[in-house]
């Protein structure tokens, strides 16, 4: 299944959020398939497309940004398979 990941960070934690993606913190870890990502630097956020079966490996995956932001999960089905 694929899931939509949005981080929503303060701007004092702007460099750690930049640092943590330049030090591969969405590297897939596990069965996780990393699609794409995103960084919106003036509104502090930042997207992902991911694709996992594996809902340890997902928590694991965001587990990793829990000291810089909020990370919002959100299953997604391409328009084309509705």
């Amino acid at each position: 299944m694929k899931f939509h990941l949005q981080l929503d960070y303060q701007k004092a934690e702007r460099e750690n959020a930049l640092n943590l993606l330049h030090a591969g913190g969405l590297n897939p870890h596990g069965p996780v398939k990393i699609e794409m990502v995103w960084v919106a630097v003036q509104t502090c956020t930042a997207f992902a497309l991911v694709e996992t079966t594996d809902p340890k490996a997902m928590y694991e995956l965001c587990s990793r940004w829990s000291d810089v932001g909020k990370v919002t999960v959100t299953p997604v089905l391409s328009a084309s398979s509705i």
